[in-house]
């Protein structure tokens, strides 16, 4: 009977025991997962690539001896680097740079006016802090007036074939003429010039116009071109309202049928139906290049 009584004793210790090492194996397990889980969770900070820097300038231009032009620099760079860019030309007797910097970050804008110093061609090239660069050739050229329509005739016969224009006179060296109406032009008396097309590269008309409305339109006549039509025409915008007259130029490259002899032309001087204009002069400009 006491065998019976130690054997379920020493039963019951080892019962006992498997429990409590069950339990510590559970709190380890769990303890071991719960690192498992922080190990997953820990992450590493990530940091932006550094932008690389990229540089663009117009490719070309042309500006006039004496006058100034603007070139765009389209910059690219990392917000940490100067953006500052140094700005030379190869050759300073034709064309000079102003200095210049861009906004730090992507696609920042820089204005560069380049000066026209005589005929010629210069490189102008554009570098960043980190010495990329970006070149752009700059033409100078000169002009050569070919005619020059002056107004001195008071009886004021320069032109003629008005329409929807009245009131012309030729006051102190200067035409003027009202607009009464829509549509309004007037040609120009002479339709055999006889110039030669190749040579007119701007024909500059020095303008007053107190009209609501600045567009202008010339449309020319040649020795093929007989009749006027949309595509034989040239326009710019006048500024109105002036005080002084303002240059108004059309570029005659803009129209492909300007060739041969230049014969006549109408011009359109407002898209308004009232107002008055002025013209003191108009010049037929050559284009000479180095």
């Amino acid at each position: 009977m006491k065998s019976f009584k130690l054997l379920a004793l020493v039963l019951s210790i080892l019962m006992l025991m498997t429990a409590l090492l069950a339990c510590g194996g559970e709190e380890a397990a769990e303890t071991v997962a719960e690192e498992t889980t922080a190990a997953e969770t820990t992450t590493v900070e990530e940091t932006e690539p550094p932008i690389e820097t990229e540089l663009k300038v117009n490719k070309a231009i042309k500006i006039l001896a004496g006058a100034e032009g603007e070139i765009t620099a389209r910059l690219k760079i990392d917000p940490s680097k100067d953006a500052a860019l140094t700005i030379t030309s190869s050759d300073e007797n034709v064309a000079v740079a102003s200095a210049a910097s861009a906004t730090p970050g992507d696609n920042g804008k820089a204005a560069i006016m380049i000066k026209g110093i005589a005929l010629g061609k210069a490189v102008i090239t554009v570098t960043t802090s980190d010495g990329i660069t970006a070149e752009t050739e700059i033409a100078v050229y000169e002009e050569q007036i070919i005619k020059e329509i002056a107004f001195t005739d008071p009886a004021a016969t320069y032109f003629g074939g008005y329409h929807s224009m009245s009131d012309a006179k030729v006051e102190n060296g200067v035409f003027s003429s009202d607009i009464t109406g829509g549509d309004p032009f007037m040609e120009y008396h002479d339709k055999k010039m006889g110039l030669n097309a190749a040579d007119i590269g701007i024909i500059r008309f020095y303008f007053k116009s107190t009209a609501s409305d600045g567009s202008m339109q010339l449309f020319f006549l040649t020795d093929t071109v007989t009749g006027y039509d949309e595509s034989a025409s040239l326009k710019t915008t006048a500024e109105t309202g002036t005080a002084d007259f303002e240059i108004c130029d059309f570029d005659t490259s803009e129209s492909p049928d300007w060739a041969g002899l230049f014969n006549g032309f109408r011009i359109d001087p407002s898209s308004a139906d009232s107002g008055n204009i002025q013209i003191q002069k108009i010049q037929f400009i050559k284009r000479v290049e180095g």
